[in-house]
């Protein structure tokens, strides 16, 4: 189903993956664990980014019982952004 990339982040009871998926690259959220409170919490996630649709909020393309696929934005994410100390305020106004 997925062609994983590389492991984005692997630590706590999720793994995060870039993958190929069918013609385009995507991120994969998925359980490492399979307890009833996280597949639960994970569903509930699933269901309210069903609904949001914002220009800052990663869509959600699909969700598979213990992964969530969301679409692929390259670029750094803030915490690399923050690594070296504060943005500048123009690039805070426009983020």
């Amino acid at each position: 189903m997925f062609a994983t990339v590389r492991i984005l982040s692997d630590n706590g009871p999720v793994r995060v993956e870039l993958a190929r998926w069918q013609d385009r690259m995507v991120v994969v959220k998925r359980l490492r664990a399979h307890s009833p409170f996280l597949i639960a919490r994970m569903q509930r996630e699933a269901e309210v980014l069903r609904k949001l649709e914002h220009e800052h909020i990663v869509p959600l393309l699909g969700y598979d019982g213990d992964a969530l696929i969301y679409a692929y934005v390259p670029g750094v994410n803030l915490g690399a952004a923050l690594e070296n100390g504060p943005l500048p305020l123009g690039r805070s106004l426009r983020i």
